[in-house]
């Protein structure tokens, strides 16, 4: 629900109006929980030291104006893999445009 909020108008009441819109609101199983906190572990284990294109999945490097030292940012966030166990144990799909995480680690989920 967190991803579609601002899409949802403030005179409304949010579950009333997913409701309204076809949605359903699905707590996460402890299943869940533990799919998506090992995935994280899984791509914090293998997750380059670089940056990477969410495009094509480029790696590439950016370096500091003063020091040149190479810069590096977290790249994925836990809730990325919550939404991606949660999809494939209680969703039938996923409606996403970065597909290529989702493809890596959750190879069985079926992405739109």
């Amino acid at each position: 629900m967190a991803e579609i909020a601002g899409r949802i108008p403030l005179d409304r009441d949010p579950l009333e109006y997913l409701r309204d819109v076809g949605l359903t609101v699905v707590p996460s199983s402890a299943s869940t929980l533990l799919r998506a906190g090992r995935a994280w572990v899984n791509y914090t284990r293998t997750r380059p030291a670089g940056l990477i294109c969410a495009a094509c999945g480029a790696e590439t490097q950016a370096r500091c104006n003063r020091c040149e030292a190479p810069i590096s940012v977290r790249q994925r966030v836990l809730p990325d893999f919550l939404v991606g166990a949660h999809a494939l144990e209680q969703a039938d799909r996923l409606l996403t445009r970065d597909k290529n995480l989702y493809r890596t680690y959750f190879p069985d989920l079926e992405l739109v």
